[in-house]
């Protein structure tokens, strides 16, 4: 079955190598999955190991062993406050260097030999991502359980990744698996992002958006901005650049949505503003002088496949949650930023942007490994962990804690609460 979105993909995306489903290890006694609607401290209880006040500011971290987990060993630091911070320029300056800080010690603590080794950690592959939807409550997307600012850190062992194999996207029958990979965005928002920053930002390279690109590095969809190294994760300019990705992308879509709607952007439950006629939203389009004219006509070309949603079709995608994932649009501007490498330059990273329109996983679900561009992960069906498997992941959280506390405190960036 054909997609209906192919028409805005570039030639040679049915290419890129994939992983249709890679099944990870999952926890013996996970939680009911549920919307977090409450405190930190009572959501994630006893999964909670460790907060960190952050010096100077009301903020604390939370380093929490996940019940969903993306990989065997993984980590999510999520800012912890009651009042919800979702994006990461909702941080305070400090809290940004905080997880930033904690995001190169774990890098930095898997490649420690005695960590390696006890952990068997050969061949690792490391893959650190967040992901922001503010206004999407109504079906999934990548930031549906809780919408606080969060950091998902994960490693598979070489272990794990002895049966990836990848194959072509386009070898992939299922139109809905392939679109859960490759998001009508997936090449289009990034496109639109590079007409809005240009070549540059913040002293850091924005790459030109080429699925060939992709292909040879296997790297993921997505805008991309070339880091000088690992190191660049504690400049100040790094976090600038996160944040002037965040803004952008905001003004970006405020701009594209009143054209495509003729109303600003306002998000509501269980409700999609109606579409402009095509010739006025070419014209609208128009309008927006940052936007190229061959992006302005995908751009087009996307809405011209879109259509209202009816109350009959609101009523179902209120009742199917499947329909609503696969049907339904976002809400609000989706994305995920994500820390990636090539396998041929694994010292040379990107920031990799990557947006949703359709998509109901975020970033974390959809790592390069090995020699696949995106592995599409199963949460649900892998293989649970033993009592003691259990306990050493507990134990590597833990030590990463203690390998990464003196650094904070050295710093006078944080303290364990």
């Amino acid at each position: 079955m054909p997609d209906t979105f192919s028409s805005v993909h570039p030639l040679g995306v049915e290419a890129l190598p994939v992983v249709p489903r890679f099944p990870v290890p999952r926890v013996p006694d996970p939680p009911v999955r549920e919307l977090n609607r409450r405190t930190v401290a009572s959501y994630y209880t006893n999964r909670v190991v460790a907060r960190i006040r952050v010096r100077g500011t009301d903020e604390t971290v939370a380093i929490i062993d996940k019940a969903f987990p993306h990989s065997r060993f993984d980590i999510m630091l999520l800012v912890a406050n009651d009042e919800v911070r979702g994006s990461c320029a909702d941080l305070d300056d400090q809290t940004s260097g905080v997880v930033w800080a904690l995001a190169s010690s774990f890098r930095e603590y898997i490649a420690r030999p005695e960590i390696s080794h006890r952990f068997q950690l050969a061949e690792a592959e490391v893959h650190q991502v967040f992901n922001y939807s503010r206004d999407t409550v109504d079906r999934e997307n990548g930031q549906f359980y809780d919408k606080r600012f969060h950091l998902h850190m994960n490693c598979w062992p070489g272990s794990d990744l002895a049966g990836i194999e990848p194959v072509p996207l386009g070898s992939i029958a299922d139109v809905y698996t392939r679109r859960r990979m490759l998001d009508p965005l997936a090449y289009l928002g990034p496109r639109i992002m590079r007409d809005r920053l240009g070549a540059e930002a913040d002293g850091y390279k924005v790459m030109p958006v080429d699925v060939g690109f992709d292909i040879d590095r296997r790297l993921p969809p997505g805008l991309k901005v070339r880091l000088d190294g690992w190191h660049s994760l504690g400049e100040a300019r790094f976090d600038r650049l996160l944040r002037r990705l965040h803004t952008s992308a905001e003004d970006a879509y405020k701009a594209i949505y009143t054209a495509v709607t003729g109303r600003p952007h306002v998000p509501s439950e269980w409700k999609r503003e109606k579409l402009l006629d095509p010739a006025a939203i070419w014209e609208s389009l128009g309008r927006i002088a940052w936007l190229g004219s061959d992006t302005r006509r995908l751009v087009h070309e996307l809405v011209s496949r879109l259509r209202d949603v009816s109350e009959a079709d609101m009523l179902l995608f209120r009742s199917d949650a499947v329909a609503a994932a696969r049907h339904l649009t976002l809400a609000g501007l989706d994305y995920s930023i994500a820390l990636c490498s090539s396998p041929s330059e694994k010292d040379r990273p990107f920031v990799v942007m990557q947006f949703r329109l359709l998509g109901d996983v975020g970033s974390a679900s959809l790592p390069p490994l090995r020699d696949a561009s995106m592995a599409l992960l199963d949460r649900r069906n892998g293989p649970v962990l033993s009592e003691t498997e259990s306990l050493r992941r507990r134990e590597f959280i833990e030590g990463f804690v203690n390998d990464a506390m003196p650094k904070l405190l050295a710093a006078n960036r944080g303290y364990l609460l």
